[in-house]
Order: C-alpha cells, then structure tokens, then sequence
C-alpha cells in the first residue's frame, strides 16, 4: 500500500505546482483538466486504503504491463527489473471501473461526482463529441467560437483541485505515517474556505 502511496503523492506534488502555475483567467480548460487527474489520484488512493487487497492485486499487474511495454519499446530499454519469483499466470487481475471505485469511496453521491469532476473534463481530454458544447454554440443563426471555457468558475474549480490534493494528502501521510498532523491541520481549513467562497460540494 506504501507504494501506491508514493506513487500518487510524487504524481498529484508535480501536478500541483504546475496548476498555480498557470492559475489566470483564460486557462479553464488546462485547469478543469488537471481538476480531473488530481480527483482521480484522491479518488484511487482512498479507494486502495479502504481496499488492501485490490490495491495488492492491481500492484501485481506492473509485471504484466512491464513485460507488454517492454515488448513495444523494444530494443530500446526501459530498465524495469521483474521479480523472477512472480508467476504471472497464477495472478487474476481483479477489474474495476471509476464508476464503481467512486461510488464505493463516496456511496450514494459517485454519479454525480463522476458527471461534475471526470466526465465533463475527460470529453476535453479526448476531445469527443461531449466538448463541442464547451467551444461551439449556435444561437439565432449564428456560430460562436469560445475559446476560453464556458465553464469557467475558476475559484471553485481552484477550491475543488486543493481539496483534492489536500484530501490525497491526508491519505498518503497515514498511510506512510509522517506528516499526517499538517495534513490534517490543511484538511481543517477546507470548510471555512468552501464557506466563503460559496461552495456546496464537500468531499
């Protein structure tokens, strides 16, 4: 569990400085996106620390997807070094959808926060057809073009991405074990910030 707890706090400490980093008005899109990762790394972590054994059984595929990088990579290396002990055709890899994680993390409230945090931004991700409501709009007769996100409430899209990192935080300090106090003191702080600036969704 100690690993993944690594893995997403290097991952969502990187992502963090590069969101303030372009935090202005007229980056909605790039902010949204990386809203959506940094729910994702919270969301996956909590889920591994309620859920020991699938974090354990999810840990076990880095043979299995090794072995298939390495096979596209080739011959560049790649320098992962597999556990000759592992027998990877007696691992089962157990599947889980974000949809169902989300909903056993926060039952009764994951499909709304699956529309509000990760579908909306992943259709910008991808591209799809859900983003042409995002950039195009056609009203009496006429096309307009929105080159910044009409979704564009960036306090609490700010607000939302620090709960997020704080909440992974406090996560990944208990389960390493250090720095859990701060973690918690941060965590203290997210009601009275989500209260002045008016926002309803807690997490």
């Amino acid at each position: 569990l100690w690993r993944w707890a690594f893995l997403y706090l290097v991952l969502a400490s990187d992502l963090a400085g590069t969101v303030y980093a372009i935090a202005e008005p007229g980056r909605d899109r790039a902010i949204l996106i990386l809203r959506r990762i940094m729910f994702e790394y919270m969301v996956r972590l909590r889920y591994y620390r309620e859920r020991v054994d699938i974090a354990r059984n999810h840990l076990y595929d880095f043979e299995r997807r090794a072995v298939l990088f390495q096979k596209r990579l080739a011959p560049q290396p790649i320098g992962l070094t597999l556990d000759p002990t592992f027998d990877q055709s007696s691992h089962k890899l157990i599947n889980t959808k974000f949809e169902d994680i989300l909903e056993a993390v926060f039952p009764g409230r994951g499909a709304d926060l699956y529309a509000t945090f990760y579908s909306y931004p992943s259709a910008l991700i991808h591209a799809d057809t859900s983003a042409f409501w995002d950039v195009l709009e056609f009203t009496e007769g006429a096309w307009t073009i929105h080159v910044t996100s009409r979704k564009n409430k960036i306090d609490e899209t700010l607000y939302n991405y620090a709960a997020f990192f704080i909440n992974l935080l406090f996560d990944a300090t208990t389960i390493i074990g250090v720095g859990n106090d701060a973690a918690r003191r941060l965590h203290a702080r997210l009601d009275g910030i989500r209260a002045a600036l008016g926002i309803e969704i807690d997490l």
